[in-house]
């Protein structure tokens, strides 16, 4: 599955990045069209760079600083893949409940994302984390809640190498 994901997440960031390319034919629109092409693009092209500082911080750690710039890539144009970035830090940073509402807006927004199933296993298993998370607070003290807060940030750890890997390769791409 993380090979899958990875070809997953190394198209969609491909995509993203044809999508926000300025193009040639917008300046062959016709005369209707002409007044919208230079504010897309110019959306396109801020968004763009809000990607690129989110990657750098996203590759690496920097997990804050890299919601942020995609948060504000989205505002500048609200491609759903900059949904997905922002959930993909939120799980590795181990904010579970923030990853699971970025991911479950990023399959409204693209329902036909390449990449569904690989989001759906990470939501799968941001839900079996959290299911684990509550049985150990309620059965154990504190001490047994933080020995599972470290498990977690493990567990983040190792799914996110993967995610990491493939948005390292894909910022390539981009």
């Amino acid at each position: 599955m993380r090979t899958g994901a990875r070809t997953g997440v190394r198209l969609l960031l491909l995509v993203f990045a044809v999508a926000l390319w300025p193009t040639a034919t917008a300046s062959a629109q016709p005369a209707g069209g002409a007044a919208k092409a230079p504010v897309a693009t110019a959306q396109k092209v801020k968004a763009k760079e809000h990607y690129t500082r989110a990657q750098t911080h996203y590759n690496v750690g920097e997990f804050d600083a890299a919601i942020d710039e995609y948060r504000k890539g989205y505002a500048a144009y609200p491609d759903p893949v900059f949904l997905y970035n922002i959930a993909q830090a939120q799980r590795l940073k181990g904010e579970f409940d923030q990853a699971l509402f970025m991911y479950g807006r990023y399959l409204k927004e693209a329902p036909e994302a390449p990449n569904r199933k690989d989001v759906e296993g990470f939501m799968a298993e941001l839900h079996a984390e959290k299911k684990q998370q509550a049985g150990g607070r309620a059965a154990g003290t504190g001490s047994a809640g933080s020995a599972g807060n470290a498990g977690n940030a493990g567990n983040a750890g190792s799914a996110g190498s993967a995610g990491s890997a493939g948005s390292a390769g894909s910022a390539g791409s981009a």
